[in-house]
């Protein structure tokens, strides 16, 4: 009887081992979302890997990531990651992992100083991935050129980043005429540029914007100084309610649009009402995979039709996907655009009486729905919207 108890026991144990959570390498939230759930599962794995291991980089810095994604949304959130890095300060002093992790979780102006010596800190022998997204975020919004370029040149070439993004965001460019501006908002969009123009050297001559950073006054005047346009003499206290706080960005975007004289483009994936660039809707073209701002009304679909046939590269949305790599999941969504922007001139080659481009623009984006990575609601809508413009 003794002996099955202690049989009985092994196996409830076994069963507790078999269910305990084994820790795994936290994917930046742009690669990966997961659960808070998973995150907290996650915090537990890691802190038993930091409790055995004090010294372990890697492992502390997947502890920080995970308190990061597990914590951002929460009021408790700021003390939970600044304990932690108090913690990694006494574990791993002066480390690249200890500075890097203390500016990611914080992202404050107190912890600019850690940002900087992480970067003086990069080891030579390991790659960074998205890191490089921080590093750039940061440099740029100090107007630090130099630093700049030398981070998206890096990140080209560690080819951390996916090739579909890569292939998306040269064609945004594709679509920009010389010495464009570009003006978009997040990483998915902004990233990969960099990358391409200090990587690959291509469109080289368009300036792309952050909008968001355009809040940030250094950023705000090294923009200016990029284009070679004085600052423009502006008071806050005209923006002191909800209401006119609104006007804020837009005011800023008008002006060095009118400035500058260049053409400017915003990304479709940029307009969400909380974006601060609604007041700018009604003035945008679509002209491809990018809208242009026009004060007067234009065909736009001969842009549209000149990209289509001669500057964007379409064949990678049909082609197998050769080569296994790593993706970005907020990115997916991207291929959305191709359907909702370029959809329409599958109607306008029937107005031109060009059938066969019809045809095969209709193809086309037929194929690339089969294949896009996209939710099923979303590959619902656009086969609606592509069955409509196909006339069916």
């Amino acid at each position: 009887m003794k002996r099955l108890i202690v049989w009985a026991m092994s196996l409830v144990a076994l069963g507790m081992n078999a269910q305990e959570v084994k820790p795994e390498r936290i994917p930046w939230i742009v690669e990966r979302a997961e659960s808070a759930e998973w995150y907290e599962n996650q915090i537990k794995a890691w802190e038993k890997v930091v409790a055995n291991e004090p010294a372990n980089e890697n492992a502390w810095y997947n502890l920080s990531r995970a308190t990061r994604y597990a914590t951002m949304d929460t009021p408790e959130g700021y003390e939970k990651r600044k304990l932690l890095n108090e913690r990694m300060r006494k574990a791993i002093p002066n480390t690249y992992t200890y500075h890097f992790c203390a500016y990611d979780t914080m992202n404050d102006s107190v912890s600019q100083a850690h940002i900087e010596r992480a970067y003086q800190l990069m080891p030579a022998n390991r790659t960074f991935g998205e890191e490089y997204g921080t590093f750039i975020a940061y440099f740029w919004q100090k107007g630090r050129d130099k630093e700049l370029k030398e981070m998206g040149k890096k990140y080209y070439e560690e080819q951390q980043i996916p090739t579909a993004l890569l292939r998306y965001n040269y064609n945004e460019l594709q679509c920009l005429p010389p010495n464009a501006l570009y003006i978009g908002l997040g990483d998915a969009i902004l990233l990969p540029k960099i990358a391409l123009q200090q990587g690959l050297g291509v469109h080289q001559d368009k300036v792309v914007i952050c909008a968001s950073f355009l809040y940030l006054t250094e950023y705000y005047q090294y923009v200016c100084r990029e284009l070679g346009i004085e600052p423009e003499t502006f008071s806050m206290a005209d923006y002191q309610t909800a209401d006119t706080w609104e006007n804020y960005l837009p005011d800023r975007i008008e002006y060095i649009m009118k400035k500058s004289g260049r053409p400017t483009y915003f990304s479709p994936s940029s307009l969400s009402e909380d974006s601060g660039l609604s007041r700018l809707k009604k003035n945008l073209y679509n002209e491809g995979l990018v809208l242009r701002y026009s004060d007067i009304p234009y065909d736009n679909y001969v842009r549209v039709r000149e990209n289509v046939e001669r500057n964007i590269r379409l064949d990678y949305l049909i082609e197998p996907q050769f080569v296994a790599e790593k993706e970005w999941q907020s990115a997916n969504a991207l291929t959305y655009n191709y359907f909702v922007l370029l959809a329409p001139l599958i109607g306008k080659y029937r107005e031109w009486h060009d059938v066969e481009r019809s045809e095969w623009l209709a193809n086309l984006l037929t194929k690339a729905l089969e294949q896009a990575k996209m939710s099923d609601a979303m590959k619902n809508n656009c086969q609606k919207y592509l069955n409509i413009n196909i006339g069916e």
